[in-house]
């Protein structure tokens, strides 16, 4: 809609047109982010009674410069707005309060907006996105500066091509991904899951979990899909904290190959070699009998003497041994069958 200023009428046209568009009804909700025009906020308030108002955060900060400058309120005022939990935003609070105490009443009390409008760990979750400002309007509205002065088809024809333009290189780009997830979005969701890898997932049933971090931790219930972390609630992409409950739930799942029992006793001690069964290296053993054995329970049959055998009987010569082995073949030939036959 196109119209010479903006106030309440031009709004409330708007916003009953938009309405009847969408279909409205009394369930009807919708995030409007703006830049506290008291228009605006009244013509929501009427025609939207149940949608949700936001305020842009970086007008609320041009506002709080002016009173409040400062790097370091600066540094605070943002991290405090880009929270998305009220520890992280109440310990940048006090921060804000140890460095100024009346730039924190100021924005506690006296800025003339809600926390629930600018705080980004207040955000009303029906939404999905956590968008603390709106930039992308203003960045619109800079792009048509000059167009406006146009006249009025000529303005329209110039919004006309400059979205088909964009939406078709929207599209180019989108043939060439790698993924159904736009490609931010994939290196967001990869880097919570290198952060939840410091975390700690502790199962209380099949669906909630603690999750403890290095200042705190966090209940999650993904059957509910509730965290108190609240970045997985805003955005629908998951955060550290939900990533890390998530993947210990795949893990969870995974179930151990199944083990076939051998047959026989089970062996409660390794396999020794046998230089290991040689006994101790002690300064106290000799070097000549570390690879001998503890104890020789072997008694030789020819000379009856511990130690060996008779096939390495020290007392027996060659020729007597040689001759031995084949007397022993000859028996053994001679020796009649154990089989009989009928």
């Amino acid at each position: 809609m196109v119209c010479m200023e903006e106030s309440f009428d031009t709004w409330s046209y708007f916003l009953e047109a938009l309405t009847n568009y969408l279909g409205h009804d009394h369930h009807f909700r919708i995030t409007f982010t703006s830049d506290r025009q008291k228009g605006l906020i009244n013509a929501v308030k009427e025609k939207c009674p149940n949608s949700p108002q936001r305020h842009c955060a970086r007008h609320l900060y041009a506002n709080f410069r002016k009173k409040y400058p400062g790097v370091r309120l600066r540094q605070l005022f943002w991290k405090a707005v880009k929270s998305y939990n009220k520890w992280d935003f109440d310990d940048y609070m006090k921060g804000i309060k140890l460095v100024d105490l009346d730039a924190y009443k100021w924005l506690t009390n006296d800025c003339g907006a809600a926390i629930d409008t600018w705080a980004r760990h207040k955000f009303d979750e029906a939404g999905i996105s956590d968008h603390v400002t709106n930039n992308m309007c203003e960045s619109f509205n800079a792009y048509l500066a000059n167009p406006r002065k146009q006249p009025i088809l000529t303005l329209l024809e110039f919004i006309r091509k400059k979205i088909t333009k964009r939406f078709c290189t929207r599209y180019k780009k989108a043939c060439n991904w790698s993924s159904p997830l736009p490609p931010k979005v994939m290196k967001r969701i990869n880097q919570r899951y290198q952060e939840g890898r410091n975390l700690l997932a502790i199962s209380t049933n099949e669906w909630t979990f603690q999750v403890e971090g290095d200042k705190r931790s966090y209940i999650v219930n993904l059957r509910e899909k509730q965290c108190e972390y609240r970045e997985w609630l805003l955005t629908g992409i998951p955060s550290p904290v939900q990533d890390k409950c998530m993947w210990r739930e795949v893990e969870s799942q995974w179930q151990p190959p199944k083990q076939s029992k051998k047959r026989g006793r089970q062996k409660m001690s390794r396999r020794k070699e046998q230089w290991e069964i040689g006994g101790s290296t002690s300064k106290t053993t000799p070097l000549d009998k570390i690879d001998q054995p503890r104890s020789s329970h072997g008694r030789c049959g020819f000379c009856k003497e511990l130690g060996h055998n008779r096939l390495t009987c020290p007392h027996i010569s060659n020729e007597e041994r040689v001759r031995k082995k084949a007397t022993r073949k000859t028996k053994s030939k001679c020796a009649p069958s154990s089989s009989t036959h009928d």
